[in-house]
Protein backbone atom coordinates (compact mmCIF):
# COMPACT_ATOMS: atom_id res chain seq x y z
CA UNK A 1 0.00 0.00 0.00
CA UNK A 2 0.94 3.35 -0.92
CA UNK A 3 1.03 6.33 2.07
CA UNK A 4 -1.94 8.78 1.20
CA UNK A 5 -5.28 7.74 0.12
CA UNK A 6 -6.90 4.30 -0.73
CA UNK A 7 -9.57 3.15 -2.71
CA UNK A 8 -10.20 -0.14 -1.09
CA UNK A 9 -8.46 -1.42 1.81
CA UNK A 10 -8.63 -4.84 3.18
CA UNK A 11 -7.80 -3.90 6.76
CA UNK A 12 -5.01 -4.83 8.98
CA UNK A 13 -3.47 -8.44 8.59
CA UNK A 14 -2.74 -9.14 11.76
CA UNK A 15 -3.47 -8.17 15.36
CA UNK A 16 -4.62 -4.97 16.41
CA UNK A 17 -3.43 -3.37 19.51
CA UNK A 18 -4.36 0.55 19.40
CA UNK A 19 -7.56 2.70 18.52
CA UNK A 20 -7.67 6.41 18.88
CA UNK A 21 -10.61 8.52 17.87
CA UNK A 22 -9.39 11.77 16.46
CA UNK A 23 -10.08 14.30 18.93
CA UNK A 24 -13.65 16.65 17.57
CA UNK A 25 -14.11 13.76 14.98
CA UNK A 26 -16.41 10.81 16.16
CA UNK A 27 -16.20 10.10 12.44
CA UNK A 28 -12.28 9.00 12.17
CA UNK A 29 -10.78 6.62 14.25
CA UNK A 30 -6.87 5.52 13.89
CA UNK A 31 -5.67 1.54 14.33
CA UNK A 32 -2.38 -0.02 14.51
CA UNK A 33 -0.68 -3.61 15.59
CA UNK A 34 1.64 -6.55 14.73
CA UNK A 35 1.36 -5.83 10.56
CA UNK A 36 3.16 -2.72 10.97
CA UNK A 37 0.70 -0.62 9.40
CA UNK A 38 -1.64 2.34 11.05
CA UNK A 39 -4.27 2.68 9.10
CA UNK A 40 -6.48 6.20 9.32
CA UNK A 41 -10.31 4.85 8.89
CA UNK A 42 -13.41 7.18 8.31
CA UNK A 43 -16.65 5.40 9.61
CA UNK A 44 -18.86 7.23 7.22
CA UNK A 45 -17.72 4.88 4.64
CA UNK A 46 -16.20 2.18 7.04
CA UNK A 47 -12.86 2.61 4.94
CA UNK A 48 -9.37 3.80 5.32
CA UNK A 49 -8.47 6.74 3.50
CA UNK A 50 -4.49 6.44 4.87
CA UNK A 51 -1.83 4.52 6.01
CA UNK A 52 1.56 4.91 7.71
CA UNK A 53 3.42 1.71 7.02
CA UNK A 54 6.58 0.84 9.84
CA UNK A 55 5.16 1.31 13.26
CA UNK A 56 5.21 -2.26 15.32
CA UNK A 57 2.10 -1.52 17.34
CA UNK A 58 1.67 -4.31 20.23
CA UNK A 59 0.22 -1.96 22.84
CA UNK A 60 -1.49 1.60 23.34
CA UNK A 61 0.77 2.95 21.09
CA UNK A 62 -1.43 5.56 19.18
CA UNK A 63 -2.16 9.05 20.34
CA UNK A 64 -3.45 12.49 18.48
CA UNK A 65 -2.97 16.09 19.26
CA UNK A 66 -4.38 18.63 17.09
CA UNK A 67 -3.00 17.14 13.42
CA UNK A 68 0.17 15.16 14.88
CA UNK A 69 -0.18 11.39 15.60
CA UNK A 70 2.09 9.80 17.85
CA UNK A 71 3.24 6.36 17.56
CA UNK A 72 5.46 4.25 20.12
CA UNK A 73 6.98 1.03 18.26
CA UNK A 74 7.84 -2.87 19.96
CA UNK A 75 11.49 -2.58 18.24
CA UNK A 76 14.66 -1.36 19.20
CA UNK A 77 15.11 1.89 16.95
CA UNK A 78 12.86 4.58 15.88
CA UNK A 79 10.47 3.83 18.69
CA UNK A 80 8.90 6.91 19.37
CA UNK A 81 7.85 8.80 16.27
CA UNK A 82 5.59 12.38 15.12
CA UNK A 83 3.17 12.25 12.14
CA UNK A 84 1.88 14.72 10.38
CA UNK A 85 -2.17 13.53 10.69
CA UNK A 86 -3.38 15.11 7.15
CA UNK A 87 -0.61 13.66 4.87
CA UNK A 88 0.70 10.49 6.87
CA UNK A 89 4.41 11.65 6.02
CA UNK A 90 6.98 11.86 8.80
CA UNK A 91 7.28 14.78 11.21
CA UNK A 92 10.72 13.50 13.20
CA UNK A 93 11.71 10.23 15.39
CA UNK A 94 12.42 10.85 18.61
CA UNK A 95 15.45 10.02 19.94
CA UNK A 96 15.94 7.58 23.12
CA UNK A 97 19.18 5.50 24.10
CA UNK A 98 18.76 3.33 24.87
CA UNK A 99 15.28 2.80 24.47
CA UNK A 100 12.72 0.67 25.63
CA UNK A 101 10.53 -1.44 23.22
CA UNK A 102 7.31 0.55 23.88
CA UNK A 103 4.16 -0.69 24.47
CA UNK A 104 2.60 2.48 25.65
CA UNK A 105 2.72 6.39 24.87
CA UNK A 106 0.51 9.49 24.94
CA UNK A 107 0.36 13.36 24.99
CA UNK A 108 0.41 14.78 28.55
CA UNK A 109 -3.35 16.02 29.02
CA UNK A 110 -2.26 19.64 29.24
CA UNK A 111 1.03 20.19 27.67
CA UNK A 112 0.79 19.96 23.60
CA UNK A 113 4.84 19.18 23.87
CA UNK A 114 5.03 16.72 26.55
CA UNK A 115 4.55 12.52 26.28
CA UNK A 116 5.02 9.69 28.47
CA UNK A 117 6.66 6.47 27.22
CA UNK A 118 7.51 3.11 28.64
CA UNK A 119 8.17 -0.42 27.62
CA UNK A 120 10.25 -3.39 28.31
CA UNK A 121 13.71 -4.38 27.77
CA UNK A 122 15.11 -1.70 29.64
CA UNK A 123 11.71 -1.45 31.42
CA UNK A 124 11.35 1.91 32.09
CA UNK A 125 9.27 5.23 31.72
CA UNK A 126 10.28 8.65 30.84
CA UNK A 127 8.73 11.80 30.22
CA UNK A 128 9.88 13.68 27.03
CA UNK A 129 9.90 17.14 25.81
CA UNK A 130 9.01 16.50 22.09
CA UNK A 131 10.28 19.72 20.82
CA UNK A 132 13.84 19.85 22.64
CA UNK A 133 13.64 15.71 23.13
CA UNK A 134 15.00 16.21 26.52
CA UNK A 135 14.03 13.42 28.64
CA UNK A 136 13.08 13.13 32.26
CA UNK A 137 14.94 10.61 34.67
CA UNK A 138 13.86 7.36 33.46
CA UNK A 139 11.94 5.38 36.02
CA UNK A 140 13.37 2.11 36.14
CA UNK A 141 11.80 -1.10 36.81
CA UNK A 142 14.64 -3.41 37.56
CA UNK A 143 12.57 -7.02 37.14
CA UNK A 144 9.09 -5.32 36.33
CA UNK A 145 8.31 -4.37 32.49
CA UNK A 146 6.00 -1.84 31.94
CA UNK A 147 3.00 -1.94 29.54
CA UNK A 148 0.50 0.91 30.68
CA UNK A 149 1.08 4.60 31.34
CA UNK A 150 -2.35 6.13 31.96
CA UNK A 151 -2.30 10.42 32.07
Amino acid sequence: MEKGYMEECAGHSNRIFALKWKPKDNNIIVSGGWDDTILFWDLRNGKAFRNIYGAHIAGQCIDIRNNVLLSGSWRNKETIQLWDFTTGKLIKDIPWKPSPMVYNCSFHPTKNNIIAAAGTGVNCLCLINTDTNEKSHPVRLKSKKVYIVLI
